[in-house]
């Protein structure tokens, strides 16, 4: 990464976690090398989620070349820009980057999700439905093998297909909503 030696507002990677994902750390290893064409980290200026942090060496590197960015609170956007100033142009090397996430679907995320759209998850004859909506019913294979719009409170004749485990997909107050379902 660059320098502007007039600004300070160098070139910056930015690091985003995708929708419903947050990141937790980033690690981020510099050749560390000091000289002409290689400033050391000390330059850099990091960002969690807008706001600028202190920057924190790796204790595990005793060179100081390895940022080490910890999020008070799991963040969406981690920035890193080189922040140096003065009569010379440097650069930052990234050698490597290893990121920390927590994933967007979480066990504890589960509990959020009241949205239940069949009632009766084994069923012989009929599968009878708690909302309304456009459903799929998908076998194992990941076929689509019967679609329909349902009702609150309707049942739906299922007698046709063969005994097994289906998945059965609708939208219910703007969710998508997925139940595995047993046919006996």
């Amino acid at each position: 990464m660059y320098s502007n030696i007039t600004d300070g507002n160098g070139n910056s990677i930015a690091i985003n976690a995708a929708t419903g994902t947050k990141i937790n750390s980033v690690k981020v290893k510099t050749s560390g090398l000091v000289g002409a064409d290689n400033y050391g980290p000390s330059s850099a200026v990091i960002t969690v989620d807008g706001t600028v942090v202190p920057t924190v060496y790796d204790p595990a590197d005793a060179t100081n070349a390895t940022y080490l960015v910890n999020a008070a609170t799991p963040a969406s956007n981690i920035t890193i820009k080189n922040g140096h100033m003065g009569p010379t142009t440097a650069q930052i090397r990234i050698v490597s980057m290893d990121v920390t996430y927590t994933d967007g679907l979480a066990v504890a995320d589960f509990a959020k999700t009241n949205s239940i759209l069949v009632k009766n998850t084994v069923v012989g004859e009929s599968i009878a439905f708690a909302k309304n909506a456009d459903i799929q019913i998908v076998n194992a294979a990941g076929q689509v093998v019967k679609a329909a719009k349902v009702t609150e409170g309707s049942t739906l004749n299922v007698s046709s297909l063969a005994k097994g485990m289906y998945i059965v997909t609708g939208t219910v107050n703007g969710e998508k909503v997925s139940q595995k379902v047993i046919k006996n």
